[in-house]
């Protein structure tokens, strides 16, 4: 009478060592300011109880805020490449590297990804905007269309 147990949705990870880290960027630039309210909505779909998250707002600077206060700071340029040198800034030795979620419209610099396979850009705009931020980033990172979500 062997027992196998599972993982099973109904699981509870009370560990937060056990949790997937993911840090969440909101771009807060001018030309997003719009799609905040999309952006907070497709934020609070992720599941707290599987995930540590960490969540940040940005343009040409980042800023931690906390979900529940509903509150965004709204900012003007864009710059994809502070993402990663924050990644790299605040990251301790030896911790693995979070999942990254950037929610944005695709407008803004280049940026050199040093682990692409762990960033999702989550791109709302036309396919021009999806096209343009592939060529901003690296190609093996994972890009979605927030109309996939709407």
């Amino acid at each position: 009478n062997n027992t196998l147990m599972l993982p099973s949705d109904n699981d509870d990870i009370s560990n937060d060592s056990d949790k997937v880290e993911m840090w969440l960027y909101l771009d807060v630039s001018g030309s997003c300011a719009g799609l905040r309210n999309d952006f907070y909505c497709a934020s609070l779909t992720i599941p707290q109880d599987r995930i540590k998250l960490r969540t940040f707002c940005f343009d040409t600077k980042i800023t931690e805020v906390n979900l529940k206060d509903k509150k965004l700071i709204v900012g003007g340029g864009t710059s994809f490449e502070i993402i990663e040198k924050h990644i790299r800034n605040t990251l301790t030795k030896g911790k693995k590297h979070p999942v990254i979620f950037v929610f944005t419209d695709g407008y803004g610099d280049n940026v050199y990804i040093k682990e692409p396979k762990k960033w999702n850009w989550f791109i709302d705009g036309s396919d021009w905007c999806m096209q343009h931020a592939k060529q901003l980033a690296d190609k093996n990172c994972n890009f979605y269309s927030m109309e996939n979500f709407k």
